[in-house]
């Protein structure tokens, strides 16, 4: 029997998440969505290309889901940040090194960790805070899926120094325009 090559479907892939968000456990099923993709990162990484430059594409926006293909720029971090909105995520090239803190009264704390790996799969819930850190030598691709509008709702930024609000953060796109030109500066 010949072999049959599994493919993502991208507009397939966004209709599972809207089904999902009208089922009664929103997040668990699409927990079940991104675990379906989890099972072959390569398919993602065909079907949308390997990763080769920093940034943020937008797959599908509405007020109630945003689906994003983000790619982290090698030994990118993007500093602590909250979503305000159930998240999830699965990395399909590379590996993310997320960071948790929890809230004190005047800054935030650390709270643990978890490295992902391609085919990891993270929920995050709407009142995590983390940071990212990407892989040194490598870009990373990852499916974002937010169970919310990503795009307009305000978020907080914490500093990485010493864990107190930033009162003026970067744009999302300056923060990877950034971290793209100091790598390609190097990387020559």
């Amino acid at each position: 029997m010949p072999y049959a090559a599994v493919m993502f479907d991208l507009g397939g892939f966004i209709d599972d998440c809207r089904h999902a968000m009208a089922e009664p456990d929103r997040v668990a099923a699409v927990r079940d969505v991104l675990d379906r993709v989890a099972a072959e990162p390569g398919a993602v990484a065909a079907a949308l290309g390997a990763p080769t430059r920093g940034g943020i594409d937008r797959l599908h926006h509405a007020p109630d889901l945003t689906v994003l293909n983000v790619v982290w720029t090698p030994g990118m971090t993007m500093a602590p940040h909250d979503h305000k909105m159930v998240a999830g995520l699965v990395v399909y090239g590379g590996r993310e090194d997320n960071a948790f803190f929890r809230l004190g009264e005047d800054r935030i704390h650390a709270a643990g960790g978890r490295t992902l790996e391609e085919g990891d799969v993270l929920l995050l819930g709407d009142e995590i805070v983390h940071s990212v850190t990407s892989h040194p030598d490598r870009y990373t691709g990852a499916i974002h899926v937010y169970l919310g509008d990503f795009f307009n709702r305000d978020r907080a930024v914490w500093r990485v120094d010493d864990g107190r609000p930033e009162l003026d953060p970067p744009a999302v796109d300056e923060v990877f325009a950034l971290a793209e030109q100091a790598w390609r500066a190097v990387a020559r």
